[in-house]
């Protein structure tokens, strides 16, 4: 009898193993495609000459896949301009833009949802 209950500990410890190590997984593909989402976002604003149109559509990308997406434009004289949903008018002489993604991870097994910010700077 004592053999049975021990085997069924096992068994649930093992399961619980599992299904914990499925969230993990899950939450490293999903931090995975939110770095590959910002590396894209900072090469097509770097490719296109950071082009309003361009910006704007990296937003609406973002908003749809869930992210919270907040680009900062650098002029050559050091000056900074934060776009936080949209960019209104284009603007002249940008060096160099840092683009922050945030987004929310979830392990339900766990019940725990942690923030994370990515950031790179072009």
């Amino acid at each position: 009898m004592r053999q049975v209950i021990e085997g069924i500990m096992v068994m649930v410890f093992v399961m619980l193993l599992f299904f914990t190590g499925m969230d993990l997984l899950m939450a490293h593909l999903y931090a995975g495609g939110a770095k590959d989402y910002r590396n894209q976002v900072v090469s097509m604003i770097t490719q296109s000459d950071y082009d309003k149109d361009v910006i704007n559509e990296c937003f609406r990308e973002a908003r749809k896949r869930g992210y919270e997406m907040t680009i900062t434009l650098y002029d050559e004289m050091g000056n900074q301009k934060e776009i936080v949903d949209t960019m209104d008018e284009e603007e002249e002489l940008v060096e160099m833009a840092s683009v922050q993604l945030r987004y929310e991870i979830g392990i339900p097994i766990l019940h725990k949802t942690m923030q994370h910010e990515i950031v790179a700077t072009t």
